[in-house]
């Protein structure tokens, strides 16, 4: 008896992009899909010289969007990612690319606000350096506007991670390092010791922050050198929100590889998909006979 299998699965239902997997036993994980997208997957059972089944119905299921941390939040700090206390204030830190371990496009930032729910207005940039650690107080890393991936108030709001949608999606390489920078233009403080905003930190062996405060100068990103600022050792707690993660970058990117056929249930073929939670069993009506359209439920 033939233990062959045809899967297919995409991001379209008719499967005119799908993906196509012949698979000699009933368990198949399929790893890196595309967080937060709707896939649809089906299978027909391979009959040898008898031929090939009809396609099951279709199964869809929705990814979740892919969530890293960075940091062991173990001190809270004012001066990050800026110091309301002040009209401007402008800041870069540095997140190592062993850190965040993956590559893909990120989507969204955000902080973990400790102390009072406040509003500031920020310009963030993303880039990426070379550069692991700060060894000056004027060691800023040049941005340009290209590297602007958001504009605009935001609300930081007490006791709970504050989620920053960017507005320009940053593609990060996962080789280099990841500066994030903080551009506060709010133009006035937030009342010192009663509405200061605070945010958890994690400290770290080298000064990987640097910073400058002001109360009357908004600062030219175009001439960073003409500011002398403070470096330090610890960094926010952030969390990266990836749309397209991948582990490890392959020679040609693809937002979707197929592991390996890994275990047998009974009858069924097993679909795993990791990244979004999805576990799903695909079992014929009949394993023989061709032209018999296979059933498809969820598997727990």
């Amino acid at each position: 008896m033939s233990s062959a299998w045809f899967v297919e699965y995409g991001t379209i239902p008719d499967f005119s992009n799908a993906t196509e997997v012949h698979v000699n036993d009933r368990f198949l994980h399929i790893d890196n899909l595309i967080p937060n997208t709707t896939y649809y997957a089906r299978v027909a059972k391979d009959c040898d010289t008898m031929g090939v089944s009809d396609w099951s119905d279709t199964l869809s299921f929705i990814t979740t969007m892919a969530l890293l941390d960075i940091g062991t939040c173990t001190m809270t700090k004012d001066n990050l990612p800026s110091h309301s206390a002040y009209m401007y204030s402008l800041t870069q830190q540095i997140y190592t690319a062993e850190e965040i371990g993956q590559y893909g496009t990120i989507a969204s930032i955000s902080f973990y606000v400790s102390d009072y729910t406040i509003t500031r207005n920020y310009d963030i940039y993303l880039a990426t350096t070379d550069k692991m650690h700060f060894t000056t107080n004027q060691d800023w890393i040049p941005v340009t506007a290209a590297d602007l991936v958001f504009s605009g108030d935001v609300e930081m709001k007490e006791n709970e991670w504050t989620v920053i949608d960017l507005d320009v999606p940053f593609s990060y390489n996962g080789t280099d390092n990841l500066v994030l920078v903080m551009d506060d233009n709010t133009g006035h403080p937030g009342i010192v010791g009663i509405h200061t905003l605070t945010c958890y930190c994690f400290s770290n062996p080298a000064p990987r922050t640097l910073y400058v405060n002001s109360s009357n100068i908004d600062f030219d990103m175009n001439n960073l050198g003409a500011y002398s600022g403070g470096y330090r050792a610890w960094r926010n707690c952030i969390q990266l929100n990836f749309s397209t993660p991948c582990r490890t970058p392959p020679t040609s990117p693809s937002p979707m590889s197929v592991i390996t056929v890994q275990k047998s249930v009974g009858t069924s073929l097993i679909v795993a998909v990791t990244t979004g939670g999805f576990n799903t069993a695909l079992t014929p009506t009949s394993p023989h006979t061709p032209n018999k359209t296979p059933t498809v439920h969820p598997y727990h």
